[in-house]
Protein backbone atom coordinates (compact mmCIF):
# COMPACT_ATOMS: atom_id res chain seq x y z
CA UNK A 1 0.00 0.00 0.00
CA UNK A 2 3.27 2.41 1.03
CA UNK A 3 4.22 1.83 -2.67
CA UNK A 4 0.71 2.61 -4.03
CA UNK A 5 0.26 5.79 -2.52
CA UNK A 6 4.26 6.73 -3.77
CA UNK A 7 3.33 6.34 -6.44
CA UNK A 8 -0.13 8.22 -6.35
CA UNK A 9 2.02 11.05 -4.76
CA UNK A 10 4.47 11.35 -7.87
CA UNK A 11 1.20 11.01 -10.65
CA UNK A 12 -0.24 14.02 -8.86
CA UNK A 13 3.49 15.87 -8.80
CA UNK A 14 3.81 14.81 -12.50
CA UNK A 15 -0.49 16.25 -13.39
CA UNK A 16 0.74 19.48 -11.87
CA UNK A 17 3.45 19.96 -13.66
CA UNK A 18 1.43 19.23 -16.77
CA UNK A 19 -0.95 21.51 -15.35
CA UNK A 20 1.76 24.39 -15.21
CA UNK A 21 3.25 23.74 -18.56
CA UNK A 22 -0.10 23.45 -20.17
CA UNK A 23 -1.42 26.65 -18.58
CA UNK A 24 1.93 28.70 -19.73
CA UNK A 25 2.51 27.09 -23.10
CA UNK A 26 -0.83 28.91 -24.22
CA UNK A 27 -0.61 31.57 -26.58
CA UNK A 28 -2.46 34.37 -23.87
CA UNK A 29 0.90 33.62 -21.68
CA UNK A 30 2.76 34.14 -24.05
CA UNK A 31 1.78 37.88 -24.54
CA UNK A 32 -0.58 37.43 -27.89
CA UNK A 33 -3.76 37.49 -26.46
CA UNK A 34 -5.53 40.74 -26.41
CA UNK A 35 -7.93 40.84 -24.24
CA UNK A 36 -9.42 38.90 -21.01
CA UNK A 37 -11.88 36.83 -22.95
CA UNK A 38 -9.26 35.55 -24.81
CA UNK A 39 -7.35 34.63 -22.40
CA UNK A 40 -9.98 32.90 -20.42
CA UNK A 41 -11.10 30.56 -23.46
CA UNK A 42 -7.22 29.44 -24.02
CA UNK A 43 -7.19 28.80 -20.33
CA UNK A 44 -10.37 26.72 -20.74
CA UNK A 45 -9.07 24.82 -23.49
CA UNK A 46 -5.73 24.06 -22.02
CA UNK A 47 -7.42 22.79 -18.63
CA UNK A 48 -9.73 20.96 -20.65
CA UNK A 49 -7.04 18.54 -22.27
CA UNK A 50 -5.49 18.19 -18.96
CA UNK A 51 -8.83 17.22 -17.14
CA UNK A 52 -9.06 14.43 -19.85
CA UNK A 53 -5.28 13.13 -18.74
CA UNK A 54 -6.63 13.16 -15.83
CA UNK A 55 -9.77 11.31 -15.91
CA UNK A 56 -7.76 8.48 -17.79
CA UNK A 57 -4.94 8.08 -15.93
CA UNK A 58 -7.61 7.94 -12.51
CA UNK A 59 -9.68 5.44 -14.58
CA UNK A 60 -6.11 3.08 -15.10
CA UNK A 61 -5.07 3.54 -11.68
CA UNK A 62 -8.09 2.30 -10.85
CA UNK A 63 -8.22 -0.59 -12.41
CA UNK A 64 -4.60 -1.70 -11.51
CA UNK A 65 -5.56 -0.92 -8.06
CA UNK A 66 -8.44 -3.33 -8.32
CA UNK A 67 -6.42 -5.56 -9.91
CA UNK A 68 -4.01 -5.60 -7.03
CA UNK A 69 -6.47 -5.52 -4.72
CA UNK A 70 -8.17 -9.17 -6.19
CA UNK A 71 -4.59 -10.49 -6.60
CA UNK A 72 -4.39 -9.63 -2.48
CA UNK A 73 -7.78 -11.00 -1.50
CA UNK A 74 -6.64 -14.41 -3.47
CA UNK A 75 -3.13 -14.65 -1.57
CA UNK A 76 -5.04 -13.52 1.47
CA UNK A 77 -7.53 -15.91 1.19
CA UNK A 78 -4.48 -19.07 0.28
CA UNK A 79 -1.77 -17.89 2.68
CA UNK A 80 -2.95 -16.05 5.54
CA UNK A 81 -7.03 -15.88 5.77
CA UNK A 82 -8.40 -13.41 7.97
CA UNK A 83 -6.29 -10.27 6.81
CA UNK A 84 -8.58 -8.96 4.20
CA UNK A 85 -7.70 -5.25 5.32
CA UNK A 86 -4.72 -4.22 2.59
CA UNK A 87 -7.09 -6.11 -0.20
CA UNK A 88 -10.12 -4.30 0.75
CA UNK A 89 -9.19 -1.11 0.96
CA UNK A 90 -7.08 -1.22 -2.80
CA UNK A 91 -10.15 -2.52 -4.12
CA UNK A 92 -12.64 0.17 -2.38
CA UNK A 93 -9.48 2.69 -3.67
CA UNK A 94 -9.38 1.31 -7.04
CA UNK A 95 -13.19 1.57 -7.00
CA UNK A 96 -13.48 5.34 -6.19
CA UNK A 97 -10.55 6.62 -8.79
CA UNK A 98 -12.44 4.61 -11.40
CA UNK A 99 -15.51 6.26 -10.62
CA UNK A 100 -14.07 9.46 -10.34
CA UNK A 101 -13.88 11.06 -14.27
CA UNK A 102 -17.58 9.94 -14.40
CA UNK A 103 -18.51 11.79 -11.35
CA UNK A 104 -16.39 14.66 -11.94
CA UNK A 105 -18.50 14.92 -15.18
CA UNK A 106 -22.07 14.58 -13.17
CA UNK A 107 -20.47 17.90 -11.57
CA UNK A 108 -19.62 19.62 -14.12
CA UNK A 109 -22.83 19.08 -16.06
CA UNK A 110 -25.03 19.87 -13.18
CA UNK A 111 -22.94 23.08 -12.29
CA UNK A 112 -22.51 24.07 -16.03
CA UNK A 113 -24.31 21.63 -18.37
CA UNK A 114 -27.08 22.69 -20.81
CA UNK A 115 -30.75 21.47 -19.88
CA UNK A 116 -32.31 18.76 -21.88
CA UNK A 117 -28.85 16.96 -22.63
CA UNK A 118 -28.44 13.58 -20.97
CA UNK A 119 -25.43 12.99 -19.77
CA UNK A 120 -23.32 9.68 -20.84
CA UNK A 121 -19.95 8.14 -19.70
CA UNK A 122 -17.99 9.64 -22.66
CA UNK A 123 -19.18 13.52 -22.20
CA UNK A 124 -15.87 14.02 -20.14
CA UNK A 125 -14.73 17.04 -17.87
CA UNK A 126 -14.73 18.99 -21.04
CA UNK A 127 -18.36 19.99 -21.20
CA UNK A 128 -17.29 23.64 -19.73
CA UNK A 129 -17.69 25.29 -23.35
Amino acid sequence: MAKFLKATRQAWKATRLALLVSILATPSFAGSAGDVGTVAINIKQALGSVADLVGTISFLAGVCAVGFGAWKLKHSQQNQPGQLTEAMTSIAVGAILIALPLMAGVGVQTMFGSSGSALTATSGLQQIQ
